[in-house]
């Protein structure tokens, strides 16, 4: 068996931007999708996988339970989804329950504060919700 041969070849040469150039970059930016929702007090959050990678809601009452819809299918959709959520509680501390299903890879948040916010990311990696993985951080 013979040796494989690394190529010699080197990397392009960088390209060099004046001040006054605009490099365009359209295309290469995943913007996300801003649905920003409210809750009632005691209601159930239902985040859709679905509604893009980046999500925004102003709770106007306690959590009673936080679900999630448009996980990966047998129907075509991508192996995994991901999202986050940015959580404003508006001024008030309130009470968060999530699904019992998730599994979290930081601690579940009993409460978020009134000037607090906080930001939830949840990864799907099957069709159920026990197949979301769920971490918090907040301020």
């Amino acid at each position: 068996m013979r040796p494989v041969r690394k190529s010699d070849s080197s990397p392009p040469p960088l390209q060099e931007f004046a001040d006054t150039d605009v490099m365009d970059i359209t295309g290469q930016v995943n913007r996300g999708v801003f649905d920003e929702a409210a809750v009632g007090s005691g209601g159930t959050v239902e985040t859709d996988f679905g509604d893009g990678t980046l999500q925004t809601i102003v709770l106007d009452g306690d959590v009673g339970d936080w679900v999630t819809t448009g996980r990966p299918d047998a129907t075509g959709t991508p192996e995994t989804r991901e999202c986050r959520v940015l959580v404003d509680p508006d001024g008030v501390e309130r009470d968060l329950a999530f699904s019992v299903s998730w599994k979290w890879y930081s601690g579940a948040p009993m409460t978020i504060g009134a000037s607090d916010y906080g930001v939830l990311t949840l990864i799907a990696v099957g069709s159920s919700e026990s197949d979301v993985w769920a971490k918090w951080e907040g301020t």
